[in-house]
């Protein structure tokens, strides 16, 4: 089974996650291009990437627990609801008129995978600028915004990520992100200040085509931002921030890790060789 496609230069490092592994609903009422815009942001990224676990891990996650063979079918009950274990009722992600909140969003995503999933079959993590406190198993994310080096080693590990990103109005976006790479010019296989980096994600407004981004850093509060594009399929291009990334990932991912670090330091002998 592909672990990922990493690729490495002298200079350029890129983790790729498949992108034909990752669900492709589209954010409107029907879930396909077309259909009428909705505010189901969140529900349809996360909805891409439960379907990314399933593809890439089907040894772990046999039978399609997650998704059930019906992607849009996921999202329509993660967006409004479903009944879950011990017939207890959850209303949903989208809270209100603009969409979901970053509780909603959070605490849905695992409630869906504790009632479909076997215990411990999949561990949780993210970084969030909300004060997680509070919520059903906030104790599994950080509260801050997130950092490259973190969003790194997610992907490293073969874990799906969606990040929120605030493109400059009333509300926030949601993407699922596929891929990074740096440009390691000092060759110390790690990413530092000065060296360019980029990434790619899948956009639910548009996820028809993966959509790539330089990454670079906001002078106020330390953000990672970049010029969000998705086509123009529902605003024309601006500069984003990314405010919070939920994760999940499998047993193996840990292992993968280290996978790719080993091929990283084959590499930066060779290159010195």
């Amino acid at each position: 089974m592909g672990v990922l496609s990493f690729t490495a230069s002298a200079a350029l490092i890129q983790l790729q996650l498949p992108y034909l592994e990752y669900g492709h609903v589209y954010n409107t009422d029907s879930g396909m291009a077309g259909g009428n815009p909705v505010p189901w942001c969140a529900p349809t990224a996360t909805a891409n990437s439960f379907q990314f676990l399933e593809t890439h891990y089907p040894l772990i996650l046999p039978g399609q627990p997650l998704t059930g063979g019906n992607v849009i079918g996921l999202r329509n009950q993660l967006a409004t609801g479903w009944i879950g274990a011990d017939n207890i009722q959850h209303p949903g992600m989208i809270v209100s008129p603009q969409g979901s909140s970053d509780q909603s969003w959070w605490e849905h995503k695992v409630w869906w995978i504790e009632d479909h999933v076997p215990a411990n079959t999949i561990v949780f993590g993210g970084m969030i600028e909300s004060d997680p406190t509070s919520w059903y198993r906030g104790g599994d994310l950080i509260q801050g915004s997130p950092t490259w080096n973190f969003l790194w080693q997610e992907v490293a590990d073969g874990e799906d990520v969606e990040i929120k990103i605030d493109i400059g109005t009333s509300v926030a976006h949601v993407l699922t992100l596929t891929s990074m790479n740096f440009d390691d010019t000092n060759n110390n296989l790690m990413w530092d200040p000065g060296e360019a980096r980029m990434i790619d994600y899948i956009d639910p407004n548009n996820p028809s085509q993966l959509f790539q981004a330089t990454v670079s850093a906001n002078l106020v509060g330390s953000r990672l931002e970049f010029w969000w594009n998705n086509g123009g399929a529902n605003l024309p291009p601006r500069w984003a921030t990314i405010e919070g990334a939920y994760t999940e990932s499998v047993p193996e991912p840990t292992v993968l890790g280290l996978l790719v670090l080993g091929m990283l330091t084959l590499l930066h002998r060779r290159s010195r060789a």
